[in-house]
């Protein structure tokens, strides 16, 4: 593939850019150059990009450590290491597959609204106040049980051992309060926010940033001025960042410490209650198409272990990697109608975006080749393989249906991968319009 692009040798020459200044005090306002640099145009890209990848990550809560006390200096840097590594892993898969994190986002988004009134509706007996924000922490594993080994429905039965502390996501949550064996928190929305690394002030932040680079693109389009590969993907990462940003406006980000749940033990909370609830409490999603799901779900899988290889993941009904009460992972994407509608939508609209560029002039007409099919491939890959792979389910052809799957998921990110390096490597054969500035300069960015 390399040789393929390789070019003829040319030597590497620079463009000085050399701008009046005023020559007296008298100036009173002096306006921005009507140029930019290629390095304006590299800085200000990654910035946004790194604002559609890496800050609009919302992790859910880790892993409570028994042995490692949060608020010991060996906690903090543990922990902060640890979401540091975990963050890194998912701006990397963000780059590679944004789609899948607005296909996790439109999951949690419709899992929210399914217990959020049934949660409400049981706060209100118990005489707690509860918000969007409560159900969002709930679902991202914000509520605990602790101290539940040890006890049991009465003396002559085996006590069963159940992870401490046991994170509840919202069917679990909502389950055990229906069953009785526990009250909703009595816990203020500040409570939980003051948890969180981020506010909405930073949130807005950052979509501002994005909503600039996309009226930059717009501002450049209406002056007939050319637009660079980069920007191209840049406007891609930023309108998915939006839609993932709408759906994850009122969940926390970053909560580190998980809310103790109060559980009654007298009133057979630890007994045939509770264990009835948790085994109720499945997957809130429905299930109608399974392997278009896990078309999008697989991919999911595979770039996670493409980036941690020595780590295995096991895929259950509470997400990948999830057992029953331990910390929900960043990965966990409900199966269902909603979240696969978002995914190949998402697809569709990341790849069709990259089409734009399809008379862009690029290096050398190899590149440019390059660009297109793999700029239709994104476009082209959910829909082809779930439609490939329901023809050969319909005919019991499971093996191979998991051979398209795992063929077209390492296609993906190779086409991905491909456009990754044509963009940066566009920047140094840009025309000369590309430098000509717009009144975007002028705006806060």
């Amino acid at each position: 593939l390399l040789s393929f692009l390789i070019v003829g040798a040319r030597a590497f020459t620079v463009f000085t850019t050399n701008c009046s200044a005023p020559t007296s005090a008298s100036e009173n306002f002096v306006t921005s150059p009507n140029t930019r640099g290629t390095l304006e145009i590299l800085w200000s890209s990654l910035f946004t990009i790194l604002a559609c990848t890496w800050a609009i990550q919302h992790p859910n809560i880790p892993e409570q450590d028994q042995d490692v006390p949060l608020s010991s200096k060996r906690g903090k840097l543990w922990r902060q290491t640890k979401g540091f590594l975990t963050k890194a892993k998912w701006m990397l898969i963000t780059v590679l597959a944004p789609e899948a994190i607005i296909m996790a986002a439109v999951s949690d988004l419709t899992i929210a609204r399914k217990y959020h009134k049934k949660l409400k509706a049981l706060a209100e007996e118990d005489g707690v106040f509860w918000t969007w924000t409560h159900t969002y922490h709930a679902n991202m594993g914000g509520f605990v049980l602790r101290g539940l080994n040890g006890s049991s429905q009465d003396s002559g039965e085996r006590t069963t051992s159940y992870r401490d502390p046991y994170h509840l996501g919202a069917p679990n949550l909502e389950a055990l309060r229906r069953k009785g064996a526990i009250r909703l928190p009595d816990v203020s929305e500040s409570d939980i926010t003051d948890r969180c690394k981020n506010d909405a002030f930073v949130k807005a932040i950052a979509v501002i940033q994005i909503i600039w680079s996309l009226a930059q693109a717009i501002a450049r389009i209406s002056l007939n001025l050319a637009i660079c590969p980069l920007e191209i993907s840049v406007a891609a990462f930023a309108i998915c960042a939006l839609i993932i940003y709408s759906a994850y406006w009122p969940k926390p980000m970053g909560p580190e410490r998980a809310i103790t749940v109060e559980h009654d033990k007298a009133n057979d909370g630890l007994g045939e209650g509770f264990r009835s609830a948790l085994k109720e409490a499945q997957d809130p999603d429905d299930d109608r198409f399974p392997f278009c799901t896990d078309i999008l779900r697989g991919r999911v899988r595979l770039a996670t272990k493409l980036i941690t290889p020595s780590k295995t993941l096991h895929e259950t009904s509470q997400g990948l990697g999830r057992e029953p009460g331990s910390p929900f992972q960043p990965d966990h994407v409900a199966r269902g109608l909603s979240a696969f509608a978002a995914g190949v939508l998402g697809a569709i609209l990341f790849g069709s975006i990259h089409l734009a560029a399809w008379n862009f002039p690029f290096a050398t007409n190899a590149d440019m080749m390059v660009w297109r099919l793999s700029s239709l491939y994104t476009v082209a890959y959910a829909p082809a393989a779930i439609l490939v792979g329901l023809v050969l389910t319909a005919f019991d052809l499971d093996s191979w249906a998991t051979v398209v799957q795992g063929g077209s998921t390492l296609l993906y990110i190779l086409a991905r991968l491909v456009i990754v390096v044509e963009v940066f490597r566009s920047l140094v054969f840009l025309p000369p319009s590309t430098f000509t500035s717009t009144w975007t300069t002028n705006s806060p960015h």
